[in-house]
């Protein structure tokens, strides 16, 4: 997970930027264990750090200006897997995703388990690239 600012206070590269590592190590998890998990600390990091660092672009969807500094953040810290390809597809899919909630840590097991399915959607994304 990123050790830079994310959500509210970070910029919208910062916040793309965290978006992609999270995504990555979720991707990699996955493919190592199989699922990503809210048992498992690593993902449960991972998906807290993803959730609030694309808060903000869920608030500013309508901005293209956010959207387009969010992306770019995301593809300098996508690695192979999250290029100029992809990243307007991913960014669409965590805007019209009911499941990426804004408040993770304080939603019921029902709504964590709906943001965990909207993730793996995401990476699906990343795998068929």
């Amino acid at each position: 997970a990123s050790t830079t600012a994310v959500g509210a206070t970070a910029t919208p590269q910062q916040n793309g930027h965290a978006c992609a590592q999270s995504l990555l190590a979720l991707y990699n998890s996955k493919q190592t264990n199989g699922s990503v998990s809210i048992t498992n600390p690593s993902d449960l990091t991972n998906i807290i750090t993803l959730v609030n660092s694309c808060t903000q672009l869920k608030a500013n969807k309508d901005d293209a200006s956010y959207k387009s500094q969010f992306t770019a953040g995301m593809v300098s810290a996508g690695g192979s897997l999250i290029n100029v390809n992809n990243a307007s597809k991913i960014v669409t899919s965590i805007i019209n995703s009911t499941g990426i909630s804004t408040n993770f840590e304080s939603v019921n097991i029902s709504e964590k388990m709906q943001t965990v399915t909207a993730i793996i959607q995401i990476l699906n994304l990343l795998r068929a690239n």
